[in-house]
């Protein structure tokens, strides 16, 4: 199952420059067996009628233009359809050229004895919040979980709207202390007025005054944390948003008491990875207790042109207490490499094997043959290589590769790699 949506959710990134990919899954009883349906949608390049009844033909894709400019061997979906029918499923393909394409799949599985519920069930009955978003899908989305988790909802398609909405819900209440929602979710790039301006004109109203506000960022947010500050957002977090950010944001900008969790602890729940406190102005991080220690100087490259492996890649890194400059093809990667002052070298890479302009195995080469300098000819080099197969190891070596690790990246292979070659 993660095999085959790393492929699809991959490709849907890899295809998409703009616009959006959306996830979807359901889960049907069917007697004694379980029937997932998921379903991958972008809104990307597109695929011609013509090509879409070969898409699924080992070494094919759409053209030889896509090969080109996006790399990759044409393998992910013919490994993909059959993975869905060795667990006696299907896939089939929606697309149309220049507006996307949407791939839905079927898997059947078997109830596990062992199964436990991931998350208990959370009630906010007494919880009224607002979703300020311009993205219908964000929209959806986050008013689909907070519904189910008992709030109530209300969404808001710009700021002007955001803002009737607040007026209402003060003239129609007998309460004048009381803030229109408990909690304001706000998107901070809107067209128009934006989500810093938004969060001002609230604040600068008595009436919204005591209104709690969370900033929702992209995870390429351009703003830094004391503009954030200035403005007054007493927390922001990244989008996608996911349910246990989600929920820890509601409990770090509101009274706890509010949310009730039938098991009274949410599992494995650690503070919002990646948000900031505001108010006291400091980023709250995992704490990783048991972070290993590496040799002083240690500085990674990651060669990865795939957004998807590039967060995951980075994620495990710094869960490991260690950071990455990256590099979206081998190009860049020898261009990093040359540049790297002296007194802090790179002492480690990790090379994607498939990627356009210049794959891992050139760059490799080049490295190997002084290229990027001299000093960098024996560097350990690790291969990142998707869905190995007999002879993907003697290909590496034979490139001037040290090692490989597979993908999807686990953690703990990951470490043991680390602890090999640092």
């Amino acid at each position: 199952m993660r095999q085959i949506l790393t492929n699809l959710v991959g490709n849907a990134i890899k295809f998409t420059e703009e616009g959006e990919v959306l996830i979807r899954g359901s889960l049907e009883n069917n007697d004694d067996t379980l029937v997932f349906t998921g379903s991958v949608r972008d809104t990307g390049i597109g695929i011609s009628p013509e090509n879409v009844s070969s898409l699924f033909a080992p070494f094919t894709q759409a053209d030889e233009s896509t090969t080109r400019k996006y790399g990759g061997t044409g393998l992910g979906l013919s490994i993909v359809k059959k993975l869905c029918e060795l667990m006696g499923g299907s896939i089939r393909v929606q697309s149309e050229l220049g507006k996307g394409s949407e791939f839905e799949f079927t898997v059947i599985m078997q109830q596990s004895e062992k199964t436990q519920p991931d998350i208990p069930f959370i009630h906010l009955d007494n919880m009224a919040i607002l979703v300020v978003d311009d993205n219908a899908t964000s929209r959806k989305v986050l008013r689909s979980q907070l519904a189910s988790w008992g709030a109530e909802v209300v969404t808001a398609i710009d700021s002007p709207s955001a803002i009737t909405y607040c007026e209402d819900r003060v003239q129609q209440s007998n309460d004048l202390d009381k803030p229109p929602f408990d909690i304001a979710l706000i998107d901070l790039q809107m067209p128009g007025i934006n989500g810093l301006k938004l969060v001002q004109h609230l604040k600068a109203d008595t009436r919204f005054a005591s209104l709690a506000l969370v900033m929702m960022t992209p995870m390429s947010n351009q703003y830094d944390i004391p503009v954030l500050i200035d403005w007054e957002a007493q927390l922001f977090i990244h989008k996608p948003v996911n349910p246990t950010d989600l929920f820890n944001a509601l409990v770090a900008v509101n009274d706890s008491s509010k949310v009730l969790l039938e098991n009274q602890l949410f599992p494995e729940m650690q503070p919002i990875k990646e948000s900031v406190n505001l108010q006291s102005a400091k980023i709250v991080e995992h704490d990783y207790a048991s972070v290993k220690s590496w040799p002083d100087g240690t500085r990674i490259l990651l060669v990865e042109d795939n957004q998807v492996n590039q967060l995951v890649f980075k994620g495990y890194l710094r869960k490991l207490g260690l950071t990455a400059k990256l590099a979206n093809c081998g190009l860049d990667a020898l261009s990093a490499l040359e540049e790297a002052i002296d007194s802090e070298p790179y002492t480690l890479i990790f090379m994607d094997c498939q990627m356009p302009i210049m794959d891992g195995y050139e760059a490799s080469i080049l490295i190997r043959q002084g290229k990027a300098g001299d000093r960098y000819r024996k560097i350990p080099i690790i291969a990142a290589v998707a869905n190995a197969m007999k002879g993907d190891r003697e290909k590496c070596i034979e490139a001037g590769m040290d090692d490989y690790i597979t993908k999807p990246i686990k953690l703990q292979h990951l470490s043991k790699i680390l602890d090999k070659w640092l």
